[in-house]
């Protein structure tokens, strides 16, 4: 599931409400168009036809969908969401003050509308606070080591970071039992989408060279299989064999799901928009290097990275 602490449920919780309330409005103004006389009154004196009046609903129309807009990012727990939802407190923060002002200059400082309005002031304050004190993504994880040991589950406990990387996020907890490694389990090698000929120079460098790690599927009907890792090959992961190198058999894999590099002498797999999201363990990511026995999950699939072929 994805990382979203109740806060940031609550958070997404209102802004559905608030998208539905503004769904509402809107369908209340397209289905009684003369209810207002005062807007009647003016697309009079503007010559203008009463068919405009259905315009009135496009305000409340955009506010639901960039409420609905900042649920769904809110509650996938991404990042962007956040800082989307911190920009829009603080766009409603200046303009409670706005009111305030107005308030307090047309309205001879009203106490009860001056009271509602500093407190929702003080509400939109402490949201904004807490948004930017939240954190939804992972964060980077040290350095690979290639000669940790392997041991599936549990968990090896990871050495200390190096100063100014803060440290990794704790392991989910174990999943059940899945099929064990095996000496008679296939190795696949990822194919290139397209068939295409190699000079004999390049095939015979390719045939000579050996693989830097592995990715081995623990689930699923391709259970066991190994896919090679190369420091100088960038693959693609997806469900279809036109678009990724290496092509996973899951219907809730997307047909380009996520791509591994090689980038400062580890790798790196970045999401590609996927519907299902990449996972490390439990944690959603974006872009995240990759240690040794760490487990991907990309759909209902579950990948081991190791740098050990068996």
């Amino acid at each position: 599931m994805p990382v979203r602490p109740v806060g940031i449920r609550l958070v997404a919780l209102v802004f559905l409400l608030e998208a539905a309330i503004a769904l509402a409005v809107a369908a209340f103004l397209l289905l009684n168009p003369g209810v207002d006389q005062t807007y009647d009154f003016l697309f009079r004196r503007l010559n203008w036809s009463p068919a405009f009046s259905s315009l009135l609903a496009a305000p409340p129309l955009l506010t639901a969908g960039l409420a609905g807009w900042l649920f769904r990012g809110l509650w996938g727990g991404r990042e962007w969401a956040r800082l989307a939802a911190m920009v829009v407190v603080f766009m409603l923060i200046l303009t409670t003050v706005a009111g305030l002002a107005f308030v307090w200059v047309f309205m001879a400082g009203h106490r009860l509308a001056l009271g509602l309005g500093l407190a929702a002031l003080l509400l939109l304050a402490g949201l904004l606070v807490y948004l930017a004190q939240a954190r939804l993504s992972i964060s980077p994880l040290a350095q690979p080591d290639a000669a940790a040991p392997f041991s599936y589950p549990p968990f090896e406990p990871v050495a200390p970071p190096t100063a100014g990387l803060p440290t990794r996020p704790v392991p989910p907890p174990p999943r059940p039992p899945m099929a064990p490694l095996g000496a008679e389990a296939p190795t696949v090698v990822a194919a290139a989408p397209t068939q295409r000929v190699q000079p004999p120079a390049t095939a015979a460098r390719a045939a000579s060279r050996a693989p830097a790690a592995w990715l081995v599927v623990r689930n699923g009907v391709q259970v066991g299989q190994r896919f090679e890792l190369y420091a100088d090959e960038t693959l693609t992961l997806g469900r279809d064999p036109a678009q990724a190198d290496v092509v996973l058999q899951d219907p809730t894999v997307s047909a380009r799901h996520a791509r591994i590099r090689y980038e400062n002498e580890r790798f790196v797999i970045y999401d590609l928009g996927s519907t299902n999201g990449t996972f490390l363990g439990e944690y959603r990511l974006d872009r995240q290097p990759l240690v040794e026995g760490d487990e991907l999950r990309l759909g209902n699939t579950w990948l081991l990275f190791t740098y050990r072929p068996t």
